[in-house]
C-alpha cells in the first residue's frame, strides 16, 4: 500500500505539469502599454498610388495607413500586435494586398474594401514571406519567399477558395 501511495506522489506532479502544458497552445500576447505617436515623415516605408490616383497606401511602424494624395490626415487600416507591410493596391483599387504576420508567420493577406472582409492568402508559419504584387488584371498574385541569398516566386490565382501554399 504504501508503495503504490508513493508511486501515486511521484506520478502526480507529473500529470498536472503535462494538463498545464496543453492548456498553453499559442503565442498568448496582449498590448499591455500604450504609446501615442504623431509623426509627419518615416523611413523604410513601402508605398503604393491608388489607381484613381486620389490617394496613397504606406505602411509605418508595423501598421499600414492611407492618406489623401494632396495631403491631409492619414488613416489607419490595420493596427494591432501584427506587424503588417508592403501594402498593394488591386488594379480596379477596391482591396489591398499586403504582408502580415498575424496568423503567427508572414503571410499575403488580402483586404477587401468594399466586403470588409480580410482573407488570408498563403497559409504557414516559416514561409519567409518578403512581398506580394497583383498581376495587372488582379486575378493573380505573386508573392516572393524566402531568404537573402534564396528566394522563389508563387503565382497564385485570386478566385481560388483554397488558396494554400
Amino acid at each position: 500500500m504504501k508503495s503504490h501511495l508513493f508511486g501515486l506522489l511521484i506520478v502526480i506532479p507529473f500529470l498536472t505539469f503535462a494538463q498545464e502544458k496543453k492548456e498553453k497552445k499559442g503565442l498568448p500576447l496582449k498590448a499591455e502599454r500604450f504609446l501615442e505617436l504623431n509623426t509627419t515623415s518615416g523611413t523604410w516605408m513601402s508605398v503604393d498610388v491608388h489607381p484613381s490616383g486620389d490617394k496613397v497606401i504606406f505602411d509605418l511602424l508595423g501598421d499600414l495607413y492611407e492618406l489623401p494624395i494632396s495631403g491631409g490626415d492619414a488613416t489607419r487600416i490595420t493596427g494591432g500586435l501584427a506587424f503588417d507591410s508592403h501594402p498593394k493596391y488591386s488594379p480596379d483599387g477596391n482591396s489591398i494586398l499586403f504582408i502580415s504576420d498575424r496568423s503567427g508567420g508572414n503571410n499575403a493577406w488580402i483586404i477587401d474594401r468594399i466586403k470588409k472582409d480580410t482573407l488570408q492568402v498563403t497559409k504557414g508559419d516559416t514561409f519567409n514571406m518578403q512581398s506580394a504584387d497583383w498581376s495587372p488584371d488582379g486575378n493573380y498574385i505573386a508573392v516572393v519567399k524566402g531568404t537573402r541569398n534564396l528566394s522563389y516566386t508563387s503565382i497564385i490565382k485570386k478566385a481560388d477558395p483554397a488558396l494554400s501554399l
